[in-house]
């Protein structure tokens, strides 16, 4: 949809909302989003999985007419074990991608620092590292999700910085429907948040649409659609910063999980019936001792035999088969098995070992990062510049300014194999000074403080050194008696 149309209609709410609405074909499918919730895994299904009807024989010994004993049908629940692969694999992937942090870097001129200083001070009181992971876990589980930003204003503000630059996370999963605008080129010329609310137990639909120049709030009445308001924007940028994926995190594993849920259910169905040992007769049996009898001992004709029965070779397989899916799971999304057993395995390996181990999640964390999230991030970027250019005169000598995000890898840190390396390279000479090794370890609450006692220590202990071998010396130099 081309930016002329919409300039053209925006203002006619009866035609140009259902054309958006009509239009609009969202990359979330609820059904492909259920799979989040171990609850609608396919092994839950009734219609695929269902309870076993079998026969019972009647409980109060009731025979039929032939002396035979009645049956009753029951239905007997089978085993369903479903698995949360799709949140583990979200989860980690999330973190591997997020886990490193954020740092805004820019070459700055003199004039344009307080608009870098501004920027990263909205990214700190927006606590955007945490919305990042949010925004993250949501597009690689939902395949959309978009923040929109907005000004407020304290009651207390007296001047324009005191407008505060704010912005939500919306998702599918909470009842929003995302409705980007692009054009030809595939720009993103608009874009449509679509909600339902409730206002005296009625639901009522509303639309926001937003342009770089105007916020519209379209809502839906008993005739028809109409504008309710119109709100100009003075960014200078669209305030949404959309992220879409074509496919969810686990989408190529689906089968492979659905597979191993089936295995593990038939399996926990197979324990039901043979878990416990099964005692197989041939001839005749003439009693049995009672449970828990000592020096049991059971009585039978000469030619009676009992044996147990058991089958190692089923449970051999389907052991390698789970296995070998979860490998693959694991494989094809690039996803480290980070379990207790897996990582006891392991043993104290170094840093540079561990990061070869995990070669594979920072790959897919940097694809992400150099991909839809990435670009989402710098648009942000971009935007915050261009508003507060816009909204502060006093910031308007940065608007050209650029802000880049570089992404940090979530890694776990091996500092004394980091020490020693650098002692290497530098011949042995100290690589940090004392202050700064009292800061980096993170040991006390005040570190300066903690810096002024130590040196004041060794003031003393070198003092008291001193003074004891300038005492030896001197007890040296006296004259000896003959």
């Amino acid at each position: 949809m081309d930016l002329e149309y919409i300039q053209k209609n925006i203002s006619s709410a009866t035609d140009f909302v259902p054309k958006i609405l009509s239009l609009h074909k969202p990359l979330y499918k609820q059904k492909d989003y259920a799979m989040y919730n171990v609850d609608n895994h396919q092994v839950n299904s009734l219609y695929y999985r269902p309870n076993k009807t079998v026969n019972i024989p009647s409980p109060d010994g009731a025979t039929d007419k032939d002396g035979e004993v009645v049956m009753i049908p029951t239905i007997e629940l089978v085993t369903r074990i479903s698995l949360g692969f799709q949140k583990l694999i979200t989860t980690i992937g999330t973190s591997f991608a997020t886990g490193g942090g954020v740092e805004l870097k820019a070459k700055t001129k003199e004039e344009e620092k307080p608009m870098f200083e501004k920027v990263q001070d909205i990214w700190n009181k927006e606590k955007l590292d945490f919305k990042n992971y949010d925004i993250l876990e949501t597009l690689y589980s939902q395949k959309e999700v978009a923040e929109i930003w907005y000004t407020e204003k304290p009651k207390t503000a007296t001047k324009i910085q005191d407008v505060k630059l704010k912005c939500n996370v919306y998702k599918p999963s909470d009842g929003y429907e995302l409705i980007p605008v692009f054009d030809s080129t595939r720009n993103m010329t608009a874009f449509g948040l679509s909600y339902v609310v409730i206002i005296d137990e009625k639901e009522i639909q509303r639309l926001d649409f937003y342009t770089d120049e105007k916020l519209i709030k379209y809502i839906k009445t008993d005739k028809d659609w109409e504008i309710e308001n119109t709100i100009t924007l003075l960014y200078g940028k669209i305030p949404v910063i959309y992220y879409p994926a074509k496919y969810s995190i686990w989408e190529d594993v689906q089968q492979i999980i659905n597979r191993m849920e089936d295995l593990i259910s038939n399996f926990g169905d197979t324990n039901d019936y043979n878990g416990s040992p099964i005692l197989f007769a041939e001839g005749e049996i003439k009693g049995f001792s009672k449970k828990g009898e000592t020096g049991k001992v059971i009585e039978g004709e000469n030619d009676s035999k009992l044996s147990y029965v058991s089958n190692n070779a089923v449970p051999e397989s389907i052991k390698l088969e789970i296995e070998t899916l979860k490998d693959l799971m694991y494989t094809i999304t690039l996803t480290p098995d980070l379990s207790f057993r897996t990582m006891v395995n392991l043993g104290n390996v170094s840093g540079i070992a561990m990061d070869r181990i995990l070669t594979g999640a920072h790959l897919k964390a940097k694809k992400i990062q150099n991909g839809i999230y990435g670009e989402g991030i710098q648009r942000r970027l971009n935007f915050l510049v261009s508003a507060m250019a816009n909204i502060d005169s006093n910031l308007e000598a940065g608007k050209n300014v650029t802000i880049s995000a570089e992404f940090n890898l979530f890694r776990i840190a091996d500092t004394q194999e980091k020490i020693t390396n650098l002692l290497l390279a530098n011949g042995n000479l100290p690589i940090i000074d004392h202050f700064s090794s009292v800061v980096r370890g993170d040991l006390c609450d005040n570190p300066k403080e903690s810096f002024d006692l130590i040196e004041k220590n060794i003031e003393k202990q070198n003092a008291v050194a001193n003074t004891s071998s300038s005492t030896g010396n001197n007890a040296n130099n006296m004259p000896q008696n003959q």
